[in-house]
């Protein structure tokens, strides 16, 4: 049988303090049939220097310059059009990779020939000066999923696990994807879980995988500083209602969405509330318009249908999401307000509150 070909993405932007471990960590896999497609997203900083070292050693590594900043979507979507592979990961370089990561997802493929396999992830926290605070790791049993019921049953699980959304713990079949036709869409902030529920609407088999494979690494700031998903985005609340929504949707049409779904949802749904009225306030939006756009929130449909689901988990969320599911908006902006100034002093602790389920 011949070897399966891995196309690894690189989409890559601003990221010359990270991008070297990244490629080494691919280059020293355990298993070498890869090429790895490194996408320059016209980045201002020497991340396409770097790369472009290695495109001179090592045949396997290409990089494609995009004339203008396009964004991570575009910058994948070029790499989806340049792959040759059987199977295709969109890993980011700032992250760090198993060595045997393309050796656990060959294994799953050469026992079923899935059209997606998950591989569990690790969290890694770390200072701005680089040192490791502390991990969370995110898993879900290995398992061969056969039929597309089987798969919908399980999606909230995945979610509930932070397994879903993301596309860099998964291997996807290249020609399965260009079958589909589903491509990342340009949008901010969103584009991960929305490319992948896309990418499950037609998902018939699945390979998930215990072990943790990728670590995700999450820089805990301090005020003067954030990271791009914590950067002011005038839409951020409308955002992440279109993320809960299209969750719902995707589960109402698989006729999956159970009581275990909604709880899921709900927990979602009121955390990413909570998030935008937090977020509100550290930018310092005014506290009118903030209650204002709560209150018009609290009609909708959506907060209607998961506020009867919510059931907190630990005393900090529920301490900042109970006064939410109860609609008592002033009550909400005055507790997001409390943890607004957690955010900006201590990070630290901030970050483990978010972690709570």
């Amino acid at each position: 049988m011949k070897p399966i070909l891995f196309s690894i993405v690189f989409p890559t932007y601003g990221v010359e303090k990270y991008i070297r471990d990244a490629i080494e960590d691919i280059l020293s896999q355990t298993y070498r049939n890869f090429e790895l497609i490194i996408v320059d997203d016209k980045s201002p900083d020497g991340s396409a220097a770097i790369a472009s070292e290695y495109t001179e050693n090592d045949n396997r590594v290409r990089l494609i310059r995009l004339p203008i900043n396009s964004g991570v979507s575009m910058a994948r979507n070029k790499g989806l059009e340049e792959a040759k592979g059987d199977y295709i990961l969109f890993l980011d370089p700032d992250d760090r990779f198993e060595p045997d990561l393309l050796e656990k997802v060959a294994a799953a493929i050469d026992s079923n020939h899935p059209e997606v396999v998950l591989y569990s992830l690790t969290e890694d926290y770390y200072k701005p000066n680089g040192e490791k605070v502390y991990s969370i790791s995110h898993f879900v049993p290995s398992r061969y999923y056969s039929s597309a019921n089987e798969v919908r049953k399980d999606l909230m699980i995945f979610e509930e696990e932070t397994l879903y959304g993301y596309p860099w713990n998964k291997a996807y079949s290249l020609p399965f994807l260009r079958e589909i036709k589903v491509k990342f869409q340009k949008i901010f902030h969103i584009e991960d879980i929305l490319f992948n529920i896309d990418v499950f609407y037609h998902v018939n088999t699945l390979f998930t995988l215990e072990d943790r494979l990728a670590h995700y690494r999450n820089v805990m700031r301090d005020r003067r500083d954030t990271r791009l998903t914590e950067r002011h985005m005038d839409d951020y609340f409308e955002l992440q209602m279109k993320r809960v929504r299209a969750l719902y949707q995707q589960q109402e049409d698989f006729k999956t969405l159970d009581n275990n779904a909604l709880r899921v949802l709900s927990d979602e749904y009121m955390r990413s509330f909570a998030s935008s009225m937090e977020r509100s306030i550290f930018d310092k939006r005014p506290k009118i318009e903030i209650i204002s756009k709560a209150e018009e929130e609290k009609n909708s449909f959506l907060f209607k249908a998961l506020s009867a689901s919510f059931e907190p988990k630990g005393r900090g969320m529920k301490y900042l999401l109970a006064p939410i599911a109860e609609g008592d908006m002033e009550k909400a902006y005055k507790r997001a307000k409390n943890v607004s100034f957690v955010r900006r002093h201590m990070p630290g602790l901030f970050n483990r509150l978010k972690q709570e389920r």
